[in-house]
């Protein structure tokens, strides 16, 4: 039986045939060509068997909704056949396709054949992603992964309908402002004391020991059982200054802080069985805007928060907030404004308080 791990053997040998030919006679790289190119053909033709056409349609809008047009999208087509690159440099097992929205939004990709489909970039001058996907683009990662045909017929198979074309958003930038973005590290105890987060990532004033007042605090309990385990998370904020609010479901940007709504805290549970469909990930995904009461600064958290390891939950968090009190949080991570930090909470009134030369 022909299996990824014997297709994978094979697809090195016959790189290392190609690659390191013995030149000890003239005829000796023509002979060498010649086995290469014979074991090139058996492993693609027992790699086929992964592939399938690919064919998919899509729709981009923005923010509101509307039909974009002319955006650019560009995507790979993974398959375990190996193929000579152009000019000779090298090999490569994927195909790239590329296409741009029409005036009803829509494109098609399709001309391929493989087993996983990935969205490389989608772009239209003065228009971004969300967040979570500014960065994965930018540097040449894909952001959205689509499974055509499953090596073990266990993991679920993308199904393309040109009735339902798969929707993307993209974000027409305004005003850009300078922002703090920054992915924080936060190591919770379950059942243990909440841990402060603090929405600036730009450490003290000129006194080592004092830090800015943290903003938030996340704590995590066990509401479940030893054969049905559940967990909840609560977020608050620090003290009668902040606020927090769930972020809504349907805005995957999160590039304006709400104006109202915001509560003292809140609260989700999850399970084991949950899994963050964006990032792969398990654990529940959490996002939510926090802002001082006084309006002095906004900030959004988009997180996942995996089953706990050692008695301890590891968010995966990002953070951007907009120190100059304006709720506009949209951006750019690729190339972003940086702000400046905050100044000391005695700037705005409030009051600090220290906690030694550790992190919040």
């Amino acid at each position: 039986m022909i299996t990824p791990l014997l297709l994978a053997v094979a697809a090195l040998l016959v790189l290392l045939v190609m690659t390191d030919v013995p030149r000890l006679a003239g005829g000796l790289p023509v002979v060498g060509r010649f086995f290469a190119a014979r074991a090139l053909d058996d492993h693609n033709a027992g790699a086929s068997v992964y592939d399938t056409d690919v064919r998919f349609w899509g729709k981009v809008l923005d923010s509101q909704g509307v039909p974009l047009e002319g955006v650019h999208v560009r995507a790979a087509v993974t398959t375990l056949r190996v193929k000579p690159v152009k000019g000779g440099a090298g090999f490569r097992e994927f195909d790239v396709i590329e296409a741009r929205t029409d005036a009803t939004g829509r494109f098609a990709l399709e001309g391929a054949s493989g087993f996983v489909l990935k969205i490389l970039k989608m772009t239209k001058d003065g228009y971004v992603l969300p967040h979570d996907q500014q960065l994965s683009t930018a540097f040449g990662t894909n952001y959205r992964e689509y499974l055509y045909k499953s090596m073990d017929g266990q993991q679920p198979e993308f199904k393309p309908d040109p009735a339902n074309p798969v929707e993307f958003r993209l974000w027409k930038l305004q005003r850009p402002e300078p922002l703090m973005i920054f992915n924080p590290e936060m190591r919770i105890p379950v059942g243990g004391p909440p841990q402060n987060l603090s929405m600036d990532d730009h450490g003290s004033t000129t006194d080592p020991d004092f830090k800015y007042t943290p903003d938030v605090k996340i704590s995590v309990s066990e509401i479940g059982t030893a054969d049905s385990r559940r967990w909840e998370v609560r977020i608050s904020g620090w003290n009668e200054d902040c606020g927090v609010v769930k972020a809504d479901p349907s805005d995957p940007f999160l590039f304006e802080a709400p104006e109202n709504g915001y509560e003292e805290s809140i609260t989700c549970q999850y399970g084991p069985e949950d899994m963050d469909g964006r990032t792969g990930m398990e654990g529940l995904r959490i996002r939510f805007f926090v802002r001082s009461k006084k309006h002095l600064w906004h900030g959004a958290v988009d997180s996942v928060f995996p089953p706990p390891e050692d008695g301890r939950v590891r968010p995966k968090m990002e953070i951007w907030t907009n120190p100059a009190g304006s709720r506009n949080l949209e951006h750019n991570a690729a190339r972003p404004l940086f702000a400046p930090p905050l100044k000391p909470p005695s700037f705005h009134g409030l009051e600090g308080v220290r906690t030694g030369s550790g992190t919040n």
